[in-house]
């Protein structure tokens, strides 16, 4: 059984060049295949950060229409707030990390369209 990644062909006992030789797999494939993978965990965690993000100002809104209403109908009662204030922090601890973790992986890709790690 040949593999390109593990590579070992049980059967014969073929070592990875001679593997790579047979199958015409070269070394700049080997690197594609590896900075896909980059590529694929860096569009994985900006999809995460994204759902963060909108989370995290859907909670705001929340929030803020929650005391909006209740201001308005002269609803003055404790739970109101409780549940405003919890959505308050509730976005703030999805929102901060996800605006960084953003960031993070625009810096990331900007750095490798430009080469300069």
């Amino acid at each position: 059984m040949v593999t390109i990644a593990g590579i070992t062909d049980k059967a014969s006992g073929m070592e990875k060049a001679d593997i790579s030789e047979k199958v015409g797999v070269t070394e700049e494939f080997e690197e594609c295949l590896e900075e896909d993978a980059v590529v694929l965990q860096r569009e994985r965690i900006e999809r995460i950060s994204s759902v963060a993000r909108t989370t995290g100002y859907a909670l705001y809104i929340v929030s803020l229409l929650v005391v909006g209403v209740s201001l308005l109908v002269d609803a003055r009662l404790s739970w109101v707030y409780s549940f405003a204030t919890i959505s308050l922090i509730a976005g703030t601890v999805l929102l901060a990390p996800a605006i960084i973790v953003g960031y993070m992986v625009k810096a990331a890709n900007r750095a490798d369209r430009e080469s300069s790690w």
